[in-house]
């Protein structure tokens, strides 16, 4: 009988380490690899349910708990990947989930895409998200930061309704310069040129202020504290090339060309625009008082 116990638990032993597994008929079982090796570690959900688990070491994984019979979407995320996803029913087996790797090289000639809705142009924001949505952006802060009548008055020295020499302004200091506004207030323009851009001058998506698509080509932040500065100055862009697309997000479940980003969860991801500092001089310190 001892000997019985003893060869169970080595068969365990060994299973687990293999990663070999059994389905037992409300499971879902499989791999996710590039296509050519495995990727451990990788986080596995059942679509749009807190139900996931991650991949081990040879990028094998089983989700448990399955109950529905319906056909059910099944997808994978790692760090450097898109989102990938699959399909599967439970007590499948053997599935494998393919991830492609993210491109590395920021495209600084991108086009941003404009938030406002346009049948020609499916990409557009605004197309698929509800207006209500649309309209908490426009009338927020952030969809108002490139032509809020107080920002444009401090900066040009007007007063709100844009009569001149009215008060203290930017331009009225330093009128042969464009300043740093825009790093923060207009990114989109000021992501290429983040000394030279003249607010009254922005046009296109960038007119839009703090929008959608600027936003979710953020990859990473440089800390409020340390080397980082304000605004574009502390931000990675990740902008694609023709014939390539990304956007980071908070889900790890939305097929690509979306990929998730844990910073986008946290205030971290705030950071830039609003922690201002110059020079190794703090001129205004939000965030890290929050």
């Amino acid at each position: 009988m001892k000997f019985i116990n003893n060869s169970i638990l080595i068969i365990i032993i060994f299973l687990i380490l293999t990663g070999i597994s059994y389905s037992s008929g409300n499971e879902i079982s499989g791999t996710v690899s590039n296509g050519t090796a495995s990727i451990p570690f990788a986080t596995v959900r059942i679509k749009a349910t807190s139900n996931y688990t991650i991949t081990d070491f040879n990028g094998r994984f089983t989700l448990k708990g399955i109950s529905s019979s319906d056909t059910l979407v099944v997808t994978a995320w790692a760090e450097g990947y898109y989102n990938g996803q699959s399909h599967a029913k439970t007590g499948d087996t053997g599935i494998e989930i393919i991830l492609h790797t993210l491109f590395t090289d920021d495209n600084p000639d991108y086009e941003w895409i404009s938030p406002e809705p346009d049948p020609s142009d499916d990409m557009r924001c605004g197309n698929c998200h509800a207006d209500v949505l649309m309209n908490q952006w426009r009338n927020n802060a952030h969809g108002r930061s490139a032509n809020n009548p107080f920002f444009l008055a401090m900066y040009n020295g007007t007063d709100i309704n844009g009569n001149p020499d009215s008060g203290v302004g930017y331009k009225r200091d330093f009128e042969n310069t464009q300043g740093n506004c825009a790093t923060c207030h207009i990114p989109g323009a000021a992501a290429n040129n983040p000394w030279s851009v003249d607010p009254n001058e922005v046009t296109g998506a960038s007119s839009n202020g703090v929008f959608c698509d600027f936003c979710h080509k953020i990859q990473r932040v440089k800390p409020s504290t340390g080397q980082g500065t304000t605004g574009v100055l502390s931000i990675e862009l990740l902008r694609p090339h023709e014939g390539e697309q990304i956007f980071f997000g908070p889900y790890d479940d939305i097929h690509e060309p979306d990929a998730y980003l844990p910073l986008i969860r946290k205030s971290d991801f705030c950071a830039p625009c609003h922690t201002g500092k110059f020079w190794g001089t703090e001129a205004y310190n939000c965030f890290p008082e929050w």
